[in-house]
């Protein structure tokens, strides 16, 4: 167990000094925010998984109210950093016990992490479940730390066609499916859920 808090730590620093090194963050991180903010009612209630602490801080700056959480604890301090309340539980705990219909706005900025930890269509149903209709889930495959961490300690990645994802996303309830790409090349789909 403690090797294993080691590993993680350590893959936490690498994570965080490489998101810290990042170039295009900033601007990748401006351009998901004014398209999934735009989207939102003022003072939203957000749910943000698999991101670093900067991302819910863009979004409370925004006047949303925003959750989010992170299990490792390396990663967890460095979002408090942000000053952003961080469930310190596995994400997928945290999507579970929200009420059906509670939220306006759900984020996955490192999906391909979260689909380790459950199948992709279960994230899809879970999200569809706990957005009020017309809430938007922005869902991304970009170099987040949990990202990082997860290439460091597991042997490989899950790999998931956007093709197939927005298929799903039809099929789990979600309407208005688009990609959004990022300037750098980082992919995102952003998705509106059907009114009941």
């Amino acid at each position: 167990d403690q090797r294993e808090k080691e590993h993680a730590a350590s893959a936490a620093q690498a994570a965080l000094a490489v998101v810290a090194a990042d170039p295009a963050r900033a601007a990748r991180n401006l351009a998901w925010a004014n398209a999934f903010g735009t989207r939102l009612p003022e003072r939203a209630s957000v749910l943000a998984l698999a991101c670093a602490g900067d991302w819910p801080a863009l979004l409370a700056a925004r006047g949303f109210d925003v959750g989010t959480a992170e299990p490792n604890a390396a990663l967890h301090e460095a979002a408090n950093m942000h000053g952003i309340v961080v469930d310190p539980t596995p994400p997928r705990n945290v999507l579970r016990r929200a009420a059906d219909a509670s939220i306006d706005g759900l984020s996955m900025l490192a999906f391909p992490v979260l689909a380790r930890s459950a199948p992709s269509i279960e994230w899809l149903a879970e999200a569809a479940r706990v957005l009020r209709d017309s809430g938007v889930l922005l869902l991304a495959f970009a170099r987040e730390p949990a990202a990082l961490v997860d290439a460091l300690l597991e042997a490989s990645a899950p790999t998931i066609s956007p093709d197939v994802l927005m298929q799903a996303l039809l099929a789990s309830g979600f309407v208005d499916t688009r990609r959004i790409d990022a300037a750098d090349g980082s992919m995102a789909l952003l998705a509106r859920r059907a009114i009941r």
